[in-house]
């Protein structure tokens, strides 16, 4: 996976209370900078010819550049400014010479240089050999300018692109891998871009100098964000990064799901991460033995590139694997909270478990669908309903049809959930009358997790699926919600998880438990506010889960005589594992809810941590589902029995 998102965009919204990654009990979230729903972290791959029929719109500046590529092309902000560093105005930048010696510029070409500086030298060098360069610079050229080069040369309207020592001037990652970005959408298909670097002392020690500021970095250092991009396309000649924009060729290999029953395929594009290694423990490692731990839940989405159907990818920081995010640097261990900085209930709780425990916690699965709550699953689902417009005939009509009728749908569920919990509807949801992709992009983005949820599966339904599939004929990928979570998930039902399965322990900070991603160099996380210090610290082998582990603590909320009175309850067994194995109800709803409850506070040993010795009776699935669960009751039996025989040994 890339090492960090490209910052992309604002979007403003009201709230009057704190939504939060686990627990969704609130409202909308506070006036805070948004990342735009419809925004790739990189632009599409090919000819950019799907993209091309969507709106352009105006910027501030009267130019017209396309609708997806606007914020990609928009000025990046900077800790410390490169302005000063553009110096060549009677030579040519570094790079341009051997590039003329090799003849890569041909006649009425079409050459984008990002960061290119103040100067035109290399403009008028290239006049010589017919080619027409366009430098793009946000700071040593105007506003208006840069628009203008935007407008030129966005979705593939370049035949070069090259940057040279730009990189080494920027501080910060997310701004290099930007610039990266920016050269890809500007190239045609097997467009090649030349990036060419200033070592410095070679030390890695970036500082700040006379000019601005310098990374010290040998060329290599850059070649993995220039991957993160390019993908294999890309080589090292001499000190000459090149890279090539190929066409994306998925094989069938890299497809995780098949959607319909004809088969037509649509996933993303990176393979599963590894989350443990060989020298792994088999069993909980002596330095966690005794430790106290407490439960996290947290969705299944997937950590890498996602790739909608339109070839846009998207940055996914991950659920479980939110701690093995590259970018996260062994620094950073869970992040939550969609309200700014201000600390809701499960931040709050969060805080105070981690306080009240060793600070280490286990990360428990939620359900497949939670995903679905999430502002990153929203931005892929505004991009695919886009997608659908563009490429289907009357396909607008379809969309804002399930849109208006969704939203009915979803006002009637929400206002039952409000009797349920004898609360009143709030306002803004009694007065909610979206009718277009563009209105929900502006309110997706400030809802509560839960109410974001239910919201996407009333509007990309099945039915949906069936009018646009209608719509299209014969051989077009349609998809729905469920469709669409289950193509962006780790761990799936279908490969023998469930809900409650313990994945990690996690180390939490106690003494700083918050971090700042800028610290890091690493760019806002794309679906949380909130980012917590710590790292990973184990990976459980085999699936044990919490409703064992933490059984006893279940036990207390479904039969304590203090907590039932207090809470004016009666008991059941709905709230912990029951006596025939089976899952109760509300015990999944009990971890996520009382995280943060004393009770809850287990010890790790090397036997709680096995695999149990009686499978607990999950709910039959589909005949793919229960061989894999098959699979999982023997896997396990097997690795309870080898460990049993280490123990003893």
């Amino acid at each position: 996976p890339m090492k960090s998102e490209i910052e992309l965009g604002s979007a403003m919204a009201e709230v009057q209370n704190k939504p939060t990654q686990e627990v969704w009990l609130m409202e909308l979230p506070i006036d805070k900078p948004e990342l735009p729903l419809y925004m790739p972290s990189i632009p599409p791959q090919g000819d950019g010819s799907t993209t091309n029929k969507l709106v352009r719109e105006k910027n501030t500046s009267g130019v017209i550049i396309p609708s997806y590529a606007k914020e990609l092309w928009s000025s990046p902000e900077q800790g410390i400014t490169s302005a000063d560093t553009s110096i060549n105005d009677k030579r040519l930048p570094a790079g341009y010479g051997s590039l003329l010696k090799k003849n890569v510029f041909k006649k009425d070409q079409i050459v984008v240089d990002i960061g290119g500086g103040k100067f035109d030298n290399a403009v008028e060098k290239l006049k010589s050999v017919g080619a027409h360069l366009y430098v793009y610079d946000p700071f040593n050229r105007t506003q208006e300018h840069n628009d203008r080069v935007a407008e030129t040369v966005a979705d593939g309207g370049a035949d070069v692109a090259v940057s040279n020592n730009t990189f080494n001037v920027i501080a910060e990652d997310s701004n290099i891998v930007k610039a990266i970005a920016q050269s890809h959408n500007a190239l045609r298909q097997n467009g090649k871009a030349y990036f060419t670097v200033y070592e410095g002392d070679r030390s890695g020690l970036g500082k700040e100098t006379s000019k601005g500021f310098q990374r010290n970095l040998p060329t290599d250092a850059y070649m993995d964000m220039v991957k993160g991009v390019y993908g294999d396309s890309v080589k090292r000649q001499g000190n000459v990064i090149v890279a090539t924009k190929k066409p994306l060729e998925l094989k069938k290999e890299d497809i995780l799901f098949k959607q319909s029953k004809d088969e037509s395929e649509h996933g993303y594009v990176p393979p599963r991460i590894k989350t443990a290694d060989e020298s792994m423990p088999l069993y909980i490692p002596d330095f966690l033995v005794g430790k106290t731990v407490f439960p996290i839940m947290g969705d299944r989405l997937m950590v890498g590139m996602y790739k909608a159907r339109s070839g846009n990818l998207f940055e996914c920081r991950g659920g479980h694997n939110h701690s093995l995010f590259e970018g996260h640097q062994g620094q950073v261990a869970w992040a939550c909270g969609q309200s700014g900085d201000q600390m809701g209930r499960v931040e709050q709780g969060l805080l105070k478990a981690i306080e009240q425990s060793d600070g280490y916690a286990i990360t428990l699965l939620m359900n497949e669908d939670a995903v679905a709550s999430n502002r990153t699953y929203a931005r892929i689902m505004m991009d695919e309903l886009l997608f659908d417009i563009a490429n289907v005939k009357g396909a607008k009509r379809i969309v804002e049809h399930h849109i208006k009728r969704g939203v009915a749908g979803w006002k009637v569920a929400v206002e039952q959930q409000a009797k349920k919990d004898k609360k009143e509807v709030p306002e803004w949801v009694k007065k909610a009358n979206y009718k277009s992709v563009e209105e929900l992009q502006g309110i997706l983005p400030t809802m509560s997790f839960e109410k974001r949820k239910t919201l996407v599966s009333k509007i990309m339904s099945d039915q949906y699926k069936k009018d646009i599939t209608a719509a299209a004929g014969k051989g077009y990928s349609a998809i729905n919600w469920k469709d669409l979570y289950r193509s962006m998930i780790e761990y799936p039902i279908s490969e023998g998880y469930r809900t409650g399965d313990m994945i990690h322990v996690l180390k939490f900070d106690k003494s700083n438990p918050i971090i700042k991603l800028s610290e890091i160099g690493t760019s806002p996380d794309p679906t949380y506010d909130i980012s917590f210090r710590g790292s990973h610290a184990h990976t459980f082998e085999g699936h044990v889960s919490a409703f064992d582990f933490f059984k006893k603590g279940l036990d207390y909320f479904a039969y304590d005589p203090d907590f039932l009175k207090a809470k004016k309850k009666v008991a059941s067994e709905d709230r912990t594992l029951r006596k025939n194995r089976t899952v109760g109800s509300s015990a999944s709803r009990m971890l996520q809810l009382k995280y943060d409850d004393p009770v809850l506070k287990t010890k790790l040993t090397k036997r709680n941590t096995m695999p149990p010795a009686k499978p607990i009776n999950f709910k039959k699935g589909t005949k793919k589902e229960n061989f894999y669960m098959d699979e999982r009751n023997k896997s396990n039996a097997a690795i309870r029995k080898r460990k049993l025989t280490e123990l003893k040994g």
